[in-house]
């Protein structure tokens, strides 16, 4: 942070502190180091206020304690203006936002970004997680191919809701693809996506436990689904499509 502060200076304010993780920074910032105390919305909507003056700002604090608590102020008075407002949240709390009744596919114009987990979400991305998570059957099987990009969708973080095929080694997998032990994810997700030919791809499906397939217009499916596959959801940017398989 020191090293983002000195190539663009920006406004810190930090909910909490310990540990001695911010002294260094509060050393560097000077004035433009803010401690808000344990007064979370009263923070976010004082860096909103900031930001609308001109100011780059970041508010840190632990994740329960950056957006749960000021929640209702990060809708309003941040996402809601389109606020340069830029959340720092360390610790727990990222599986609870992901599960947040009214989380962040709410959130239109937030973006989200997981370091640990090298992922980014796009607000389509976010409305696709909403939507399984409302409406997905107990005993789905939800085949992507998104873990082979860069960063992979954590569809694991619906777990004991659905069962989904995601990053191997997760703690969902054995109740995905690999129940049986000839399930060959990798085989089947690179014919499916790299088949020109449509009865390769259906037959492929057929042959699968999947109930629900989603596309990613960054990968997108080298056939028309709709042949053999129902349109069950797609996003309002177009970003991403959910597929349902046919009852077998």
């Amino acid at each position: 942070m020191i090293t983002l502060y000195e190539r663009q200076p920006f406004v810190l304010l930090a909910g909490n502190q310990g540990f001695g993780a911010l002294e260094p920074l509060r050393d560097v910032m000077g004035d433009y180091f803010l401690t808000a105390g344990v007064a979370e919305q009263n923070m976010v909507t004082m860096a909103a206020g900031l930001a609308g003056l001109g100011f780059l700002v970041w508010v840190y604090s632990c994740a329960p304690f950056c957006y749960a608590r000021p929640f209702e102020q990060i809708r309003n008075d941040v996402c809601m203006h389109g606020l340069p407002v830029v959340l720092v949240m360390v610790v727990v709390g990222w599986r609870f936002f992901l599960h947040e009744p009214d989380g962040p596919a709410s959130l239109r114009e937030l973006r989200v970004l997981n370091p640990a987990a090298k992922v980014s979400f796009s607000p389509d991305e976010w409305q696709a997680l909403l939507y399984l998570r409302k409406n997905a059957p107990p005993d789905a099987v939800i085949m992507s191919n998104k873990y082979r990009t860069a960063y992979f969708f954590p569809f694991s973080g619906l777990a004991g809701q659905a069962a989904f095929l995601e990053w191997g080694g997760n703690v969902v997998d054995e109740f995905a693809m690999r129940q049986d032990p000839e399930d060959n994810r990798l085989a089947i997700i690179n014919t499916l996506w790299t088949t020109t030919e449509l009865a390769i791809f259906c037959n492929t499906i057929a042959k699968t436990k999947a109930t629900l397939v989603i596309e990613y217009a960054e990968a997108p499916l080298q056939v028309s689904p709709s042949a053999c596959l129902r349109r069950w959801w797609q996003g309002p940017a177009g970003q991403v499509t959910i597929w349902q398989v046919p009852e077998r």
